[in-house]
């Protein structure tokens, strides 16, 4: 699973998702807080890895991100509401917008650009 990990945030990293203001979140970035913040360890880590994505999103139009995340043996998928996932057997890959952006309806329509 830290394998498929590193992956993913090196394809992240290759598009430049981060300095267009995409944040790793959840259980996932306490690690980083760990390992270079010198928080105290704790085991816990989910097997869903979440990205929370700025609205809106003003950064490229990255088309091809989900074909490169296909490549690293993720499978793509929608929840009933509609929302994009990736998966493998190890990992669940979730993009998420911050709670305070209620008015988004559809996760989907708002982000095709960002994600297809």
């Amino acid at each position: 699973m830290i394998e498929s990990v590193r992956k993913i945030l090196k394809t992240f990293y290759e598009n430049n998702l981060f300095e267009e203001g995409v944040e790793l979140i959840g259980s996932w970035c306490f690690q980083f807080y760990v390992k270079h913040l010198g928080a105290k360890p704790f085991p816990l880590r989910t097997q869903d890895i979440d990205f929370l994505i700025p609205y809106p999103f003003k950064g490229e139009d990255h088309k091809d991100l989900i074909e490169q995340l296909e490549k690293l043996g993720f499978k793509k998928d929608f929840t009933i509401e509609g929302h994009l996932f990736l998966w493998n057997q190890d990992l669940k890959i979730e993009f998420l917008v911050s709670q305070k952006n209620k008015e988004l309806k559809d996760f989907s329509k708002q982000y095709a650009h960002f994600l297809l």
